[in-house]
């Protein structure tokens, strides 16, 4: 009698922690011999991996021994075999060798496989088994999404996740080409900017002294000191800047000049004009042999414009004696005298 050969119920217990199992059965009667394997693997994605959620879909490569290979999807496809093969609620369900998808509507169902085999001698024995392996029960906690990150996406796109993950999507990013630098325009400068929705949005910083570049402009006054100073006899004192140059709202004119040390001037209040140098300064009289020079005036200090007596007696000329003359020479040295008076001589 042809013995029957049920798979074992703990195969449902039978999903491996390691990439691929494989389990197999056999039964013999007479001179007939039959025999089933069913091989599978721990499910991979074919995309980008985050956890239990794969940029991709999940799959398993499966293969089998015998004369066909059945697959289940859950609790509801429970496969029951015979020897006419194996059977579940939606009818007879069998596939060839090669990669399956686990996809229901993005979750990744648990699953089952089953090989069957039914082998025919020729003196009319027969026998059948059947060997099952997986792990048949509810949905993985695993998912198929289009996206987790932007190293998902293509180039130019960005991973747009609003909801849950059945919602998750690349999406062209609006921000791809736009880059967001610093500039300064109209006395505002934008630094720290970052794209939004395809606009940069920046900080923002009021430059009192305009741009410079991509910066603002420092105050042109900085380090500028407007020192009182004496120029071409104008001296220039209660300076201020303005625009990085120096305004001056005293102008005074400088009648002697500048002082040689208007360091010293300032510090003694004294202004930067020089004084007159020819204050406290006495052009007196002098002799110079027997010239007398006399009625000097002080030029820029100095004693000058000196009029001069030559034969002066101050200064020890002794006229030589006065002849004595007849009366008759006298009488015409008076009349030459009178002469020259009347033209004042």
């Amino acid at each position: 009698m042809k013995k029957l050969f049920l798979f074992l119920l703990i195969s449902i217990f039978f999903m491996s922690l390691v990439s691929a199992w494989s389990y197999d059965n056999s039964e013999r009667y007479g001179d007939a011999y039959a025999y089933a394997k069913v091989i599978g693997m721990h499910p991979e994605c074919e995309g980008n991996v985050h956890g239990y959620y794969c940029a991709g879909k999940w799959y398993v490569d499966v293969s089998h021994v015998g004369d066909k290979l059945y697959i289940g999807y859950g609790a509801s496809d429970w496969l029951s075999c015979n020897q006419f093969g194996c059977h579940g609620p939606s009818g007879t369900r069998f596939i060839s060798d090669g990669r399956r998808y686990l996809n229901d509507n993005g979750k990744v169902p648990k699953y089952i496989l089953c090989a069957h085999d039914r082998t025919d001698a020729p003196n009319g024995d027969w026998a059948w088994a059947s060997i099952c392996g997986g792990y048949l029960g509810d949905y993985f906690s695993m998912y198929n999404v289009k996206c987790y990150d932007n190293n998902d996406c293509s180039s130019g796109q960005t991973c747009d996740k609003p909801g849950d993950w059945t919602t998750w999507r690349c999406k062209t990013d609006p921000c791809a080409s736009v880059t967001c630098e610093d500039k300064c325009e109209n006395s505002i400068r934008y630094y720290s900017g970052y794209c939004s929705n395809g606009e940069c949005v920046y900080q923002t910083q009021t430059c009192t002294y305009g741009c410079l570049g991509k910066l603002c402009a420092e105050d042109p006054c900085k380090g500028v000191v407007c020192d009182d100073k004496c120029e071409n006899s104008i001296w220039s004192h209660n300076g201020h800047c303005v625009n990085g140059n120096c305004i001056y709202d005293s102008e005074d004119t400088c009648q002697f000049g500048c002082q040689d040390k208007p360091f010293l001037a300032i510090i003694t209040g004294q202004g930067m004009c020089r004084d007159d140098p020819c204050v406290g300064i006495v052009c007196d009289d002098y002799c110079s042999e027997t010239s007398l020079f006399y009625d000097g005036k002080c030029i820029g200090g100095e004693c000058t414009n000196y009029k001069e007596k030559q034969y002066a007696e101050e200064c020890g000329f002794v006229p030589p004696p006065i002849p004595i003359l007849s009366p008759i020479a006298q009488f015409f040295v008076n009349i030459w005298d009178w002469i020259k008076s009347l033209f004042g001589g």
